[in-house]
């Protein structure tokens, strides 16, 4: 079982590591807030595939 002191260590350890999550996603999403509604568009018609490589979407008619 945790004492008191051990276990307010591990909750602020935990608290830490959450905040310095939450500062990347801050930081994505600040990027991504950036980019042009066109780039957005664009990324729709592609397919990444399994390797990573992009292919473009078949378009439904």
């Amino acid at each position: 079982m945790f004492t008191n002191e051990e276990f307010i260590d591990e909750l602020c350890t935990e608290l830490q590591q959450l905040c310095t999550e939450l500062e990347k996603v801050k930081t994505v999403s600040e990027e991504n807030c950036g980019r042009s509604i066109t780039e957005s568009r664009r990324r729709q018609h592609l397919d990444y595939t399994p390797d990573g490589t992009r292919t473009i979407k078949k378009q439904d008619s």
